[in-house]
């Protein structure tokens, strides 16, 4: 069990660090520079914390980044992006054509993320934006991509039942995006899946979602108090589970507060 926990915890850091090194494919590669390092860092606060400054000006900045990255469509983090991104569109509607005109993506699996993320929000702006892009690309492939996305409703992801790791992306992909509790909730929840299920994927998704939860609640006041507030109605092992995640990243905040003052 602690060598899968191990591999678990080293497969969400390559998810979340691989970003910076695919900035950096090729032959020659090369260290990236002070200002690249200081944009990809501040694109990433950005992503991780919009709920709280809902700073509308980087959407398309990020979206073209990210896509630069090539890491929109990792199967890993696709659906948190998609979430992520559905929710913006969801939010400012009639600013979503202007972001668009300022996306630069030219990869048809890159650009297809951000089509299902205007299909995920669900507003008459996207849907139109859609067919839009379907009259004017005269292209067999792009009309039966967004075909293939259109073919699957809008997903709630408050009502859908967690059933894999790519779940529970959309789910934090939506809390950052708005900043509510009830998908750390939501998120929580798969802390009832125990080391005794059988299920491997369900093992394995529970380990990524411990440590997910041990890192964000460092960072996120929200996903801290979240976790304080199911501690008080869990039982047995989900109780325990929570217990230690909320003592890892207690004791972790702790010392980042030390080592600054």
């Amino acid at each position: 069990m602690k060598s899968l926990a191990t591999l678990c915890i080293a497969i969400t850091l390559i998810i979340f660090c691989s970003s910076s090194l695919a900035a950096n494919k090729g032959k020659n590669q090369q260290a990236p520079n002070k200002k690249e390092n200081a944009q990809q860092t501040s694109l990433q606060q950005w992503y991780s914390y919009y709920y709280r400054d809902k700073n509308t000006k980087r959407i398309a900045e990020s979206i073209n980044k990210f896509a630069a990255d090539e890491m929109l469509n990792k199967p890993t983090v696709r659906s948190q992006y998609v979430a992520f991104y559905a929710q913006l569109f969801k939010q400012d509607p009639d600013q979503m054509s202007y972001w668009m005109q300022n996306v630069k993506t030219s990869s048809l699996s890159q650009q297809a993320v951000i089509w299902q993320a205007l299909w995920q929000s669900n507003t008459p702006q996207a849907k139109k934006y859609l067919q839009q892009i379907n009259s004017r690309m005269n292209s067999e492939t792009v009309r039966n991509r967004i075909a293939l996305i259109k073919a699957t409703p809008p997903i709630n992801y408050l009502k859908k039942p967690v059933k894999n790791y790519n779940d529970v992306a959309a789910l934090w992909g939506n809390f950052f995006a708005t900043g509510n509790k009830a998908y750390i909730n939501k998120i929580i929840t798969v802390l009832n899946w125990t080391v005794s299920d059988k299920n491997k994927s369900r093992l394995n998704t529970s380990f990524l979602v411990r440590f997910n939860l041990a890192t964000y609640a460092q960072q996120h006041p929200i996903v801290f108090n979240a976790l304080q507030d199911a501690l008080k109605k869990a039982k047995g092992k989900k109780r325990d589970a929570i217990e230690r995640i909320l003592k890892y990243a207690d004791m972790h905040m702790r010392n980042a507060k030390s080592q600054a003052s």
